[in-house]
């Protein structure tokens, strides 16, 4: 699951490590994005301060939208809970987006794709230490898998 930071590097960047990870781990199944990404994309589109990136942004939100797989706000119990054991486990300039993205991934058991660096680093360590996220993995012999691609 690509966060934001993902398919703007995609999409805008162009970054050669992601789309070459994203040819070998996904091959022709096409990738998943939360909603929320979508959200955090519109808003770029609202906040671009010209109108050349207003474009490009807006280009990289109707990517996401119709050539990514949307996974839905879920309200069911189980992501919900997710969230909180993720919020619970990194630090809260984590944005609630990026634990509510962390939350489907897990769901979904499907990797989480980032170029940022603090949220890799925040998931890794919190997967790896003791803690709810920890524990909530192990209780089911799971792992969360997490790709970060550099800037």
């Amino acid at each position: 699951m690509l966060d934001t930071s993902a398919v703007i590097g995609w999409v805008e960047l162009q970054s050669e490590e992601l789309v070459q990870w994203l040819l070998d781990a996904a091959g022709d199944t096409v990738p998943a994005i939360h909603a929320a990404t979508l959200g955090e994309l519109g808003r770029g589109v609202l906040e671009a301060p010209d109108e050349t990136t207003r474009t490009r942004r807006r280009a990289t939100l109707r990517f996401g939208a119709e050539e990514l797989t949307v996974v839905p706000l879920s309200a069911t119990s189980e992501q919900a809970h997710l969230f909180g054991v993720v919020s619970a486990a990194v630090s809260r300039k984590v944005s609630h987006n990026d634990c509510w993205i962390t939350a489907a991934a897990l769901d979904a058991d499907d990797t989480v794709v980032t170029m940022d660096e603090r949220l890799a680093d925040q998931l890794r360590a919190a997967v790896e230490g003791d803690g709810h996220l920890a524990d909530w993995l192990a209780e089911r012999e799971r792992t969360l898998d997490v790709k970060y691609c550099s800037r």
